[in-house]
């Protein structure tokens, strides 16, 4: 076998593999789907409430969230995941600066998890192991101006 054929052989497909799982990180690193639907219905003029049943598109019974600033392993402790698959659910080492990891489950088991920008909305109740029911996650939206004169959406539940 000459060099060019065992490099289709083997390089290609391990190419291939590095940019399928690098995209698979990129897509898990961005701002979620339901974090930008947040942000687009809370921005809406007049805009007082947000059912969070309304901007999801699976099944879900709880919702939780971590602060900016949470380690990986104290997420994945919280989900029971194992430590060697910890990274390919959490891939952040730290919860990033300005945004939160929002965590749907259903029946105790994962259904969504993604992180969330705080320019999108803040939450006004304690993160913590309880989370909320999915009926007790309709949010009343508050529009405050911070210092800088930039505006935080801040959801308290109703």
């Amino acid at each position: 076998m000459n060099a060019r054929n065992i490099l289709l052989k083997y390089a290609v497909p391990v190419a291939i593999f590095g940019l399928a799982v690098f995209g698979i990180y990129h897509i898990k690193s961005d701002i979620g789907e339901v974090s930008r639907s947040i942000g687009n219905l809370v921005h809406e003029a007049g805009a007082r409430e947000i059912d969070l049943a309304v901007v999801t598109q699976f099944g879900w019974d709880r919702f939780y969230y971590f602060k900016s600033g949470t380690k990986r392993e104290d997420i994945c402790k919280f989900l029971g995941s194992p430590a060697h698959r910890c990274g390919m659910i959490v891939p952040q080492e730290l919860v990033p600066e300005g945004t939160y990891t929002l965590v749907f489950s259903q029946d105790n088991r994962l259904r969504h998890i993604e992180l969330h920008s705080m320019q999108n909305s803040e939450f006004d109740f304690p993160a913590g192991a309880q989370g909320l029911a999915r009926a007790a996650s309709v949010f009343r939206v508050r529009h405050n101006l911070s210092g800088s004169e930039r505006e935080r959406v801040v959801l308290e539940p109703k």
